[in-house]
C-alpha cells in the first residue's frame, strides 16, 4: 500500500511540474510576441477548433444506398403535379375593365381617331399644352434622330450623357429659377427613386391621405408599418411606392387638412420628446397639383409649418408645371412662392411638355445627391435624345407662346361654367377652379365598388357614342388606398371653345341619361 502512495505523489508531482514548465513556456512566448498571455491562449484554441473544423466532413455520407423511387412511382408523382399560374387569373373586374378601353389610331392630339376608323374629340390625354402634336417639335424629334440616333444606350453616368441631356437640365433649371437641375428617363421612377434617396430607413416621412374607404374586389387590404400604420389616398400611386421602398416611417394627414397635419407633427414630437429619441429627419410629401383628385396643396400654410416644426418638404407638381401660375412654373408661381422654399421639387415631362420622363430640380448639393443615389437615374438608360430635343424645344415655346397658357385657362373656365349644373345628375366635381383636369364623382355611391365603376362606364359609353373621349380613372392593385371612382375629364390649349361647349353639355346629358335610368 506504501508503494502505491508513493508511486501516485511521485506522478502527480512530476504533472504539476510538467504544467509550470508549460505555463512558464507560454509565459515566455506570450513575452516575446508582446501579447497577454491569455490572448495567446484564445488565439491557439480557436486555431485548433478551426484546424478541427477543416477537416472534418460537412456532412456524413450514408454507407447504403439511397433509396431510388421506381418508374411506377415517378409516373404516378408526375401526374399528380399541378403547378401553380404564373399569374393570378383575372378576375370578374379586371375581365370587364379590359374591355373597356378604347385603341387610338392617331396621335393624342384634340381630335383623335379610334380603331375603326371612327374620329372623336379627345378629353382623355394630359396633352395639356398641345406639345404632343405641335409641328416645330416633331421638327426637332426628326432633326434629333437624324443626328443621334434612336436610343441612348446606357445609364447617365456611363457614357449615356449626351449635350442635349446637359442642355436639358440647363433649361429646366433657368424655367424652374433653381440651381440644378437633374432629367430621369421614366416620370414614374422620378419621385418613386427620389424619395428613397434622400429618406432612409430611421427616417420619418408624412403625407396627405384620407381615412380608408371601401376596396375594390381586386385589392387585398395592405398597411404600411411604421411610426403609425398608414396608406394613403391623396397622393400617387409613384410616391407611394417611393415610401416603401424608403422603408422610412410613414404617418398621414388628412387630404387638404392643415390642422390635421400639425395635430401629426405636435404627435410625432411629444412621442420623441416621452422616448427621447436622437434627432431624425422627417419629410412631408405633397402633390402641387393631385392627380387622383383635380385639387391643389395649401402651400404656404405648409410652409408655415415647415418653418415651425422643420421638416424638409418634397413636392411633385408633375400637374402643376405647365398649367399653374402666370408662366406655367406651377404651384409655387400659383401662390407666390419662392422655388427655394421646397426642398425638393419633382416634374413629369409627360403632360404638359408632350414629351417622356421626369426631373428633380433645387439647390446643387440637392440635386448632385441624386446622382449618385437615385435608382431610377443611376441604374436606367438615359432619355433618348430626340425627346430630350423635344423637351428643350417645348419649354421653349412655352416661354415664347405665353398665349398656349392663357387659352388653356380660358378653356377650363368655360368648361367649369358650362358642366357646373350637373350636380342636378347626381355629379360632384373636383374642387379647383384653375386645374386643367376635372374628375367627376358621383354624389350618392352605391357602397359597391365596381357597381359605381360601371355606373361611370355607361356615361363614358354613352359619350363616346356623342364624339366625345373621356376615360374613367384607372389604379393598380398595389394602391394601398384606393380614390372613390371617378371620371376624369382633361382640358387641353388645342381645343376649340365650341368642342369645349359641346363636350361639357354631352357629359351632363349622358350623367343625366344614366343616372336617371338608376332611379
Amino acid at each position: 500500500m506504501s508503494t502505491y502512495l508513493s508511486a501516485s505523489s511521485a506522478l502527480e508531482d512530476f504533472f504539476w511540474h510538467l504544467l509550470a514548465q508549460s505555463g512558464n513556456g507560454m509565459l515566455a512566448v506570450a513575452d516575446y510576441l508582446g501579447v497577454h498571455p491569455m490572448h495567446l491562449g484564445l488565439e491557439i484554441f480557436f486555431g485548433l477548433v478551426l484546424i478541427y473544423f477543416v477537416f472534418q466532413k460537412s456532412y456524413k455520407i450514408p454507407k447504403h444506398e439511397p433509396e431510388r423511387l421506381t418508374d411506377r412511382e415517378i409516373d404516378q408523382l408526375v401526374a399528380e403535379w399541378n403547378p401553380s399560374p404564373l399569374v393570378p387569373s383575372l378576375n370578374e373586374y379586371q375581365e370587364w375593365n379590359e374591355t373597356t378601353i378604347p385603341t387610338l389610331a392617331s396621335a393624342p392630339s384634340a381630335v383623335v381617331e379610334l380603331e375603326g376608323g371612327n374620329k372623336v374629340l379627345n378629353f382623355a390625354s394630359t396633352n395639356f399644352l398641345g406639345m404632343a402634336e405641335d409641328p416645330e417639335i416633331k421638327q426637332t424629334a426628326v432633326a434629333a434622330l437624324q443626328t443621334y440616333g434612336c436610343g441612348s444606350c446606357g445609364p447617365r453616368g456611363f457614357y449615356g450623357t449626351m449635350d442635349v441631356h446637359l442642355e436639358l437640365e440647363k433649361t429646366i433649371a433657368e424655367f424652374m429659377q433653381t440651381e440644378a437641375s437633374i432629367v430621369y428617363s421614366s416620370g414614374f421612377a422620378t419621385i418613386a427613386s427620389v424619395i428613397p434617396a434622400f429618406s432612409k430607413v430611421y427616417d420619418a416621412i408624412i403625407w396627405y391621405a384620407l381615412p380608408p374607404p371601401r376596396r375594390a374586389p381586386q385589392c387585398r387590404s395592405q398597411t404600411y408599418l411604421g411610426r403609425m400604420s398608414c396608406s394613403d389616398q391623396g397622393v400617387s400611386h409613384a410616391i407611394q411606392v417611393g415610401a416603401l421602398l424608403s422603408r422610412s416611417k410613414v404617418s398621414y394627414f388628412k387630404h387638404n387638412d392643415v390642422k390635421d397635419l400639425r395635430k401629426v407633427l405636435e404627435e410625432i414630437k411629444q412621442d420623441d420628446a416621452a422616448k427621447k429619441k436622437k434627432v431624425y429627419r422627417k419629410f412631408v410629401i405633397i402633390e402641387g397639383l393631385y392627380y387622383n383628385y383635380g385639387d391643389i396643396a395649401p402651400l404656404p400654410e405648409i410652409l408655415k409649418l415647415k418653418d415651425e416644426f422643420h421638416f424638409h418638404l418634397v413636392m411633385d407638381d408633375s400637374l402643376g408645371i405647365g398649367t399653374l401660375g402666370a408662366n406655367g412654373r406651377g404651384s409655387c408661381e400659383h401662390w407666390g412662392v419662392p422655388t427655394n422654399k421646397i426642398d425638393i421639387l419633382t416634374g413629369n415631362l409627360g403632360h404638359s411638355v408632350g414629351s417622356l420622363g421626369g426631373f428633380g430640380c433645387g439647390n446643387k448639393t440637392v440635386v448632385n445627391h441624386q446622382r449618385l443615389n437615385a435608382s431610377g437615374y443611376v441604374f436606367s438608360a438615359s432619355s433618348p435624345p430626340y425627346l430630350v430635343s423635344s423637351a428643350i424645344k417645348a419649354f421653349s415655346l412655352i416661354q415664347e407662346k405665353p398665349e398656349l397658357l392663357k387659352k388653356l385657362k380660358k378653356n377650363i373656365a368655360i368648361f367649369r361654367k358650362e358642366i357646373g349644373d350637373i350636380q342636378e345628375s347626381g355629379i360632384v366635381l373636383s374642387t379647383l377652379a384653375e386645374a386643367p383636369i376635372v374628375h367627376l364623382k358621383l354624389a350618392e355611391p352605391s357602397g359597391d365598388r365596381f357597381e359605381d365603376e360601371k355606373t361611370l362606364q355607361a356615361i363614358v359609353d354613352e359619350a363616346l357614342e356623342q364624339g366625345i373621349l373621356l376615360t374613367r380613372s384607372q389604379y393598380v392593385q398595389s394602391e394601398k388606398f384606393l380614390p372613390p371612382p371617378s371620371i376624369r375629364v382633361a382640358i387641353c390649349a388645342t381645343h376649340e371653345e365650341k368642342d369645349v361647349v359641346k363636350a361639357a353639355k354631352i357629359v351632363k346629358e349622358a350623367a343625366h341619361k344614366v343616372l336617371s335610368s338608376k332611379h
